[in-house]
């Protein structure tokens, strides 16, 4: 009973990979579960957190201001939006880009609203321009949350991979 429960996980992921072409497999990168992440044209990288349970990628954001900003969240859809993203070595930089959408969040704390921008994102020089969502992860360890948006079509994540210099 208990070589069946280790060994089904195994047929799984074998099963999976033997239904994929060779070429999927290959076209694919194999990224780790914490990864150095790049902002296009911001010269900014930050180590982050990979979790292909989360949908969104979701980037450190202090001082969010809001030109001609209201209290609905969705009612600042399409305004101008300016905010510091900061990385795990506390380099900040400014963005300035236009509030795209708004997400609701599920997480452990409950439900939360946030502002969605696109950015350009890229890992070991591939870029995708993705919608990132704001919060303040000040509190986290990693300052940016890579979802499946960012990994879908191009990625496989490898757990036993880290750029992360800790582990």
């Amino acid at each position: 009973m208990i070589r069946l429960f280790f060994s089904l996980p195994l047929f799984l992921v074998l099963l999976f990979i033997s239904s994929c072409s060779k070429s999927e497999l290959s076209n694919k990168k194999i990224i780790g579960e914490t990864a150095i992440i790049n902002i296009e044209d911001k010269n900014f990288s930050c180590l982050s957190r990979v979790d292909t349970g989360a949908t969104s990628t979701s980037i450190h954001a202090l001082n969010i201001k809001i030109e001609g900003g209201v209290k609905k969240h969705e009612d600042n859809i399409g305004k101008k939006i300016t905010f510091d993203i900061v990385n795990d070595m506390d380099i900040k930089k400014t963005i300035e880009t236009t509030i795209e959408d708004v997400d609701i969040i599920k997480n452990s704390q409950g439900r939360e609203k946030r502002y969605t921008v696109r950015l350009k994102v890229g890992w070991h020089g591939f870029y995708k321009e993705i919608s990132v969502n704001l919060r303040d992860r000040s509190k986290m360890e990693y300052k940016i949350l890579i979802g499946r948006r960012f990994l879908s079509n191009d990625f496989l994540v490898d757990v036993t991979k880290s750029e992360d210099n800790k582990k």
